[in-house]
């Protein structure tokens, strides 16, 4: 069986691409979460009063990125990125159907673990930790793997000038 992950796609530029995507989706993508729950709650005070959202607010929400997104990416990312480009897949939608089984999976595990211990079973436990959680981890995921595909673009990888010399012949 040949190796799972292609070395072409590390050489170059495309490694520099790869490590800054490996790094940076998962703390933009806890921006993006946290400037969305930041938005909502904006519009929703806007009738009450002007309400702000502290600068502090946006950095924990990269820091929670990073804390959680850095290990999910080493464990789920990376090999979900080889396995699309081994497959040839190079366009988004194979990256945010991943994102999208991630963010189903993570919610899944999470409510799973919240139902132990509990006699409540379907009580407002499980609507908050499946319903409210859910959404930020589905979205959380599907944005952490749309940068990913953004900073990386595999779509844009040329081929080695052998391949495409036999593609022609």
């Amino acid at each position: 069986m040949p190796p799972l992950w292609n070395s072409t796609q590390i050489q170059g530029q495309t490694g520099g691409r790869l490590f800054l995507a490996t790094i940076l989706c998962g703390p933009l993508a806890g921006l993006l979460i946290v400037f969305i729950i930041a938005l909502i709650t904006w519009l929703s005070n806007l009738r009450y009063s002007a309400s702000t959202v502290p600068i502090a607010v946006f950095f924990s929400g990269a820091v929670f990125g990073a804390v959680i997104g850095w290990p999910v990416m080493l464990l789920f990312g990376l090999p979900a990125h080889a396995f699309l480009y081994k497959r040839r897949s190079h366009k988004i939608g194979g990256y945010l159907l991943a994102g999208a089984l991630l963010g189903v999976l993570a919610t899944v595990v999470i409510t799973l673990l919240s139902m132990i211990g509990t006699s409540n079973v379907l009580g407002t436990n499980l609507l908050y930790t499946g319903g409210v959680v859910g959404i930020i981890l589905l979205l959380a995921s599907i944005g952490a793997s749309s940068i990913f595909w953004w900073i990386r673009r595999p779509d844009r990888d040329v081929p080695s000038p052998e391949k495409l010399a036999a593609a022609f012949e």
